[in-house]
């Protein structure tokens, strides 16, 4: 439950912001870039007050406003604008835009004008909005989010896009709360292991997201049975275990991923906060992803190593690529096990998997072999196949490539 203020705590805020627009309704700004300085300029032309406050509630939790600004040359980070703007003023939420297109992503059709660069008329206007003791918070469409805006980089409209796809079935989710057993310290492994692996990526990183790390970790020992670590080259916060994209810190929205075929999930772990809510929110794709009709009824075989995915690793680069191969039948996928020696032979077993159970077993490879037509999954595995399988189709998409799979179902005879 957030807690909520006396309505007059943001009063006072308000005036203070009416009073700084209008000493300063512009500024200058300079903005360092890999030693490069770049300058901007913004104008303030309106605020509108949102929210709960603009409905009248005798107690907020927050202080939502909406700036129109005009700007010229670099635009400086949001935080940097309301700091020049208004200064350091505490639950102070500063949306620019306007209150049918804004930053935070969803129209406020109870916005009230308090400020105007054309006169000096707001005091009126905030002594004009009429006390509603029953008013709170309205409901949004966007409350189906369970982390905060501020919590997250958002880009214009990704918010609409979430809510529309989790409401059409495209995708689904859940938020993890992280406690403190979630943030006890990773058991200590030698080299090699996936732990070993994960210090590796994330030793370098800063102390609020070093702190989440032990959480990552302990939410991908759940869902990936042979954990595999890797970083984004340019994105420190970015992990990426077996079929995981995480972001961690500020983390972005890039729903993108689930019209690709390179993961089966996001997990998205805002630095902790005395505000929160602090967690991770996690996606996966929904029942009505269009990729599932795609695999409906497909099934194929393949080999499983003290119970995972025995995978083909090839080096390619810098980078181990690893590759699944598929079978037609349980008697083909025994014969690949040919090479093995007879001591780890009680260690293999050959599986079937069909539909969504497939797709995601496919997920968790680079590149998939299918009787010898190839399917590339991710980037690298893309490299992969032009290196060393020329005349291959490359397909993000999964659409040709499952035409190709059995329908039928084979009893196994092992």
């Amino acid at each position: 439950m957030e807690k909520r203020h006396p309505r007059e705590r943001f009063t006072k805020q308000l005036i203070k912001m009416c009073r700084a627009l209008d000493k300063a309704a512009q500024h200058d700004f300079e903005i360092d870039d890999y030693d490069k300085i770049y300058k901007g300029h913004m104008e303030a032309l309106q605020l509108w007050v949102v929210g709960s406050y603009a409905r009248g509630a005798l107690t907020c939790a927050d202080l939502d406003v909406v700036v129109n600004f005009t700007s010229k040359g670099a635009a400086p980070r949001p935080r940097v604008i309301q700091r020049k703007f208004f200064g350091s003023l505490p639950l102070l939420r500063v949306y620019e835009g306007t209150p049918e297109t804004n930053r935070s992503g969803v129209p406020f059709p109870d916005a009230v004008l308090i400020w105007t660069n054309e006169d000096c008329d707001w005091q009126s206007r905030i002594d004009s909005i009429k006390l509603d003791p029953s008013a709170g918070r309205a409901p949004r469409d966007t409350d189906v989010i369970p982390l905060r805006v501020e919590q997250m980089y958002l880009r214009l409209g990704d918010l609409e896009k979430a809510v529309d796809l989790h409401k059409n079935g495209v995708l689904e989710w859940e938020f993890i709360p992280i406690d403190e057993a979630m943030l006890q310290p990773i058991p200590v492994k030698g080299k090699g292991t996936p732990e070993h692996q994960l210090h590796l990526h994330t030793k370098d990183l800063g102390k609020k997201t070093k702190e989440l790390v032990p959480a990552v970790w302990r939410l991908t020992q759940e869902h990936e049975s042979e954990p595999t670590w890797d970083s984004a080259e340019h994105e420190k916060a970015t992990l990426i275990c077996g079929s995981t994209l995480i972001h961690i810190g500020r983390p972005a929205l890039p729903l993108r991923i689930f019209d690709e075929t390179s993961y089966q999930r996001l997990i998205l772990i805002p630095h902790l906060t005395a505000r929160g809510p602090n967690g991770a929110w996690l996606i996966r794709r929904g029942p009505n992803h269009p990729h599932w009709p795609m695999v409906e009824n497909r099934t194929a075989y393949y080999v499983t190593y003290k119970g995972t995915p025995a995978h083909c690793a090839h080096e390619c680069g810098f980078s181990e690529v690893l590759v699944l191969e598929l079978f037609k039948s349980p008697e083909d996928a025994k014969d690949s096990i040919f090479d093995a020696i007879p001591e780890t032979l009680k260690f293999f077993e050959v599986r079937q998997a069909t539909g969504i159970d497939l797709y995601n077993l496919m997920l968790g490879a680079d590149v998939v072999d299918y009787e010898g037509d190839f399917l590339a999954l991710t980037r690298a595995g893309r490299y992969l196949i032009e290196d060393e399988y020329e005349g291959c189709e490359v397909d993000f998409t999964l659409n040709s490539f499952m035409e190709i799979f059995d329908t039928t179902y084979h009893t196994p005879t092992l």
